[in-house]
């Protein structure tokens, strides 16, 4: 192997293990000291509405809303929105909330299309709760994901929260591949971030929100196709904390076949750099603490880091097919593995998941990871070139389901959509 390869792979790896050290070291004291509990408050039992928007969910809304009716939370409704939907989405929503025999009200109402942060505006205009909670329609939450997701509420200071998604398609070798990337990446990376005060995005498929510090802003920006990630730094820029609570917990479809997969992160990402333009200025200031610091920084850094690392990937094993130099290309796969397998076994560990996931997630240096990194480049190619992204559909199987006590082998876990 050339020494100017050598010395890049090297580099490389190097930078990776520590910044898997770092997030681990960080993880472990955000769940070690369960930050989430708001101990030094008394317990708050928040009036609170749940929000899902819908836009052609007639597969998934009916699960969405059994898992609503069977929340052990004493003070919630639900409202359903549905943005302009083409198909019978609200008939579906209706049948399903009469059908409940539920102590949660569920009501449903139709709106013409303006898109999620519009839809979600309105569900927020609609309620007079303290707390709403924003629920994707192809999620199903834990019957005690509500209860979980208020107790940080106690804190005043708080004033979002956000909470675990796990995937439930994950019966084909690519829904576990999600699975085993959700978790790791909210139980690790994103609690890591939660321990440093700088959370960037509070997934759409449950996340909870004071609803006078929603109203504040003004809710939802339209500005830009991730409302998710915008109302995260919102949230913190207008003076209030974002926490993560790993015990409220959603599951949701995840894309059922690589196009999906890559229109979803294509979306993410290219919003992504337009929130990233729309905060540039307080990039690497004390403006908004932390996260302006690292939190935002760091989606500026790292996914280019990740798309070296693949480029890296692919010029070793050429060079190793045309030299003949495998072992080269073995010792480099190999410690990419190795640091792969060793977070995801940390993070099965902290959620009690089955540790047997974690040998699917050693597919992902091999090409899950690859195909994510592509991604990262042409969005960010598209971004600067000025093309536009809006959000597509994506098909729907219908497997957002509550879990079973095995995740690997039934339609039991989530994503975040």
């Amino acid at each position: 192997m050339p020494t100017w390869l050598a010395t890049l792979s090297v580099i490389l790896l190097a930078i990776m293990l520590i910044k898997a050290a770092g997030t681990v070291v960080l993880a472990r004291r955000y769940h070690r000291r369960r930050a989430w509990d708001a101990v030094a408050y008394e317990p708050v039992s928040p009036r609170v509405t749940v929000i899902v928007p819908a836009y052609n969910e007639r597969s998934t809304i009916a699960n969405c809303l059994e898992g609503l009716s069977q929340q052990t939370y004493p003070h919630v409704d639900v409202l359903v929105v549905d943005d302009g939907s083409t198909d019978d989405t609200s008939e579906v929503a209706e049948r399903a909330g009469v059908a409940l025999d539920s102590r949660v009200p569920i009501n449903v109402t139709r709106k013409g299309n303006g898109g999620k942060a519009s839809a979600l505006n309105y569900g927020v205009l609609m309620t007079a709760a303290d707390v709403v909670v924003c629920v994707d329609a192809d999620s199903v939450l834990a019957p005690d994901a509500i209860a979980r997701i208020v107790e940080p509420f106690a804190d005043p200071s708080v004033g979002a929260v956000g909470g675990m998604v796990k995937v439930a398609n994950s019966r084909t070798v690519l829904g576990r591949q999600q699975a085993m990337e959700y978790i790791a990446g909210l139980t690790l990376q994103r609690a890591a971030f939660a321990e440093l005060d700088s959370v960037q995005v509070l997934s759409g498929a449950i996340s909870a929100f004071r609803r006078d510090v929603l109203k504040g802003f003004g809710g939802y920006s339209r500005d830009t196709i991730v409302e998710d990630f915008d109302i995260t730094v919102a949230v913190q820029a207008s003076g209030h904390r974002v926490v993560l609570h790993p015990e409220a917990v959603a599951y949701t479809e995840g894309p059922l076949n690589l196009g999906d997969l890559s229109k979803q992160r294509y979306r993410w990402t290219f919003g992504g750099f337009q929130v990233l333009r729309k905060y540039r200025s307080v990039l690497f200031t004390d403006t908004y603490g932390r996260l302006s610091r690292f939190g935002l920084p760091y989606f500026l850094i790292f996914p280019w880091f990740d798309v070296l690392v693949s480029v890296l990937f692919a010029t070793t094993l050429v060079y190793a097919l045309t030299t003949g130099g495998l072992l080269a290309f073995a010792i480099y796969l190999g410690v990419m593995s190795l640091i792969s397998l060793a977070m995801n076994l940390y993070a099965l560990h902290l959620t009690r998941e089955p540790r047997r996931l974690a040998l699917w997630g050693l597919l992902t240096p091999l090409f899950y990871a690859h195909v994510l990194t592509w991604t990262t480049a042409r969005a960010g190619w598209g971004y600067l070139t000025k093309k536009s992204a809006e959000w597509d559909s994506l098909e729907r199987g219908g497997h957002n389901v509550l879990a079973s006590p095995n995740p690997v082998t039934t339609d039991d876990e989530a994503h975040v959509g």
